[in-house]
């Protein structure tokens, strides 16, 4: 099975950016190098998990 993400594509278009670190178990939006579907995040705050957020939330969500 293939499986692709397109949402770097997609982010650039639509003001958004991935951010690592901060998905929950399971619901990470693409890929990581430990797994190798969306939705896949063993445990929260995975360190290669990532979501898109709006630009700039991620700075934010990371320094709190």
């Amino acid at each position: 099975m293939v499986t692709f993400c397109a949402t770097q594509a997609v982010a650039a278009d639509n003001g958004k950016e991935k951010c690592f670190g901060v998905a929950k178990a399971g619901k990470n939006d693409c890929a990581t190098k430990t797994n190798a579907c969306a939705g896949h995040a063993k445990s929260d705050g995975q360190k290669d998990a990532f979501i898109m957020v709006p630009k700039g939330l991620c700075e934010r969500l990371n320094n709190d």
